[in-house]
């Protein structure tokens, strides 16, 4: 059974049209691409809830034992507890479930294309059930703005089709340099909580995992142009004032209130990210500019990124001897 209702929107004005929309601003991206460290950073801002990876909404993310970054299972949490309640009130968990297997993946867009084409009415039921959570967190965090950094240009897609008088999404594309997103991938077991596990070495491989995804951001996310940022983390980390600025500018909200904290180099505190790397378990961040002019990772990486994804990082504005690092360090 699919509910008949969903949860509170806008307040409409006399005239019909709803006084604001609920903003959803939506990182896309490359694993490793520093998307935790961005959405932490956003979410400081007393005006946005940041929520981490959200891909796996209803399930996985919400199986017993899964723990939210403010320490708390997410049933006992004083934010995801609440907005469990009040969503199952309005989405057939099992239904979401089944239809997110059938659209939100990579391997799912053909499909989502095709019933996208046809204008079915399960992927605009699906999309709205999307949408509806984003308003249910808004509600239970007390937030204007909640944001999103599964990466998924699939999902970020599915999101594009719920557009409508009262729900906007906003895609901030985050792009690292392809050549330290390879040495890591290369070099570091995964961090997410999920479990350590061997990486792919294939530097050929590597290097189309980095293309691929930010090719499907550009191709899929970037209508309109109005509601596309694309931003380095090389810059966001080096300049974040600079870059946090133009973020403000992009989603209509003063960033005033981050800028000082990073500015005075402040620690950052991080609460209920439901997802993402592990400083999520962290209670605060301090982001760190530590560039080098080393190229990272081996000379069969650095090949194999240039060959399959240079066209992409001269797009970017990367160069070949130009410099990497950046980081954000955790602190108590």
């Amino acid at each position: 059974m699919t509910p008949a209702v969903g949860p509170p929107r806008a307040t409409p004005s006399p005239g019909g049209v709803p006084t604001r929309k609920q903003k959803l601003v939506y990182i896309l991206g490359t694993g490793r691409c520093g998307s935790t460290v961005l959405e932490i950073v956003l979410g400081s801002h007393p005006k946005i809830q940041a929520t981490g990876e959200f891909h796996g909404i209803p399930f996985p993310k919400w199986m017993p034992g899964t723990v939210c970054a403010c320490g708390q299972e997410f049933d006992h949490c004083p934010l995801w507890s609440k907005v469990y309640v009040e969503y199952h009130k309005y989405v057939d968990f099992d239904r979401q479930l089944k239809t997110q297997s059938r659209f939100e993946y990579h391997r799912s867009l053909p499909r989502a294309l095709f019933h996208r084409m046809l204008g079915t009415a399960e992927i605009r039921e699906h999309a709205r059930g999307m949408s509806d959570l984003i308003r249910v967190i808004a509600q239970c965090s007390g937030k204007e703005v909640v944001s999103e950094s599964s990466k998924s240009a699939a999902r970020g897609y599915m999101y594009s089709l719920a557009r409508s008088s009262e729900f906007d999404v906003y895609y901030i594309h985050l792009v690292r340099d392809g050549r330290g997103y390879m040495f890591s991938r290369s070099s570091v077991p995964d961090g997410a909580g999920y479990g350590k596990k061997k990486e792919v070495s294939s530097a050929g491989m590597l290097a189309l995992r980095w293309v691929g995804p930010n090719l499907l951001a550009m191709l899929l996310c970037s209508r309109p142009r109005d509601r596309y940022l694309r931003i380095r983390y090389e810059d966001f980390v080096e300049h974040p004032v600079d870059v946090l600025e133009q973020v403000g500018r992009f989603i209509g909200l003063d960033m005033t209130p981050v800028i000082e904290k990073v500015r005075d180099r402040r620690p950052i505190p991080v609460s209920h990210l439901l997802g993402g790397n592990r400083l999520r378990f962290s209670p605060t961040i301090t982001l760190e500019s530590r560039f080098t002019n080393r190229t990272p990772g081996s000379r069969r990486i650095r090949w194999a990124f240039w060959v399959l994804g240079g066209w992409m990082a001269f797009l970017y504005g990367y160069q070949r001897g130009g410099r990497s690092g950046g980081d954000a360090r955790a602190s108590g």
